[in-house]
């Protein structure tokens, strides 16, 4: 269980198999926009309206219940935009592992994390869904890829 309440999905297969470099990098890039999407989701929950899907139109009951997913362009499409236009996938590298208990993946270069950030900020369209829709429907439109929270 999360500090925040939630239930994290886990499997012991994906622990022991170790990420190739383009995952890394995708994991690294959603690390670093942690706070934008964060922000998103506080200035959802503190609007004093309703919550809405903007996937189904229907309530989102509870802040447990609330993702906040990328809109067209989709985060793969953004992390790839950016990813090409700054040489590749292997011009990025990754930040070795701290060893400090709790970690996660990081890009070297905080000068092209920064640069991706504020990509990420201006491109961005971040919408509030149902953590159902963002964990399945989603998922499964969007080829298989990762929630944005």
């Amino acid at each position: 269980m999360r500090l925040d309440g939630e239930v994290a999905d886990f499997s012991w297969n994906a622990c022991l198999t170790p990420l190739g470099h383009r995952a890394q990098v995708l994991a690294a890039l959603r690390h670093a926009i942690t706070d934008q999407v964060a922000a998103v989701r506080n200035r959802t929950l503190n609007t004093g309206q309703p919550l809405v899907c903007s996937v189904t139109g229907t309530p989102i009951p509870s802040a447990a219940e609330l993702h906040i997913d990328h809109a067209a362009p989709t985060f793969l499409d953004l992390a790839d935009e950016f990813i090409a236009s700054n040489g590749g996938v292997d011009a990025f590298r990754i930040l070795p592992d701290s060893g400090a208990g709790v970690s996660y993946i990081e890009l070297e270069d905080k000068t092209l994390e920064g640069r991706w950030q504020d990509h990420h900020r201006e491109r961005a369209v971040l919408r509030p869904v149902l953590k159902r829709i963002n964990l399945s429907d989603l998922r499964r439109a969007d080829g298989a890829r990762t929630p944005a929270s």
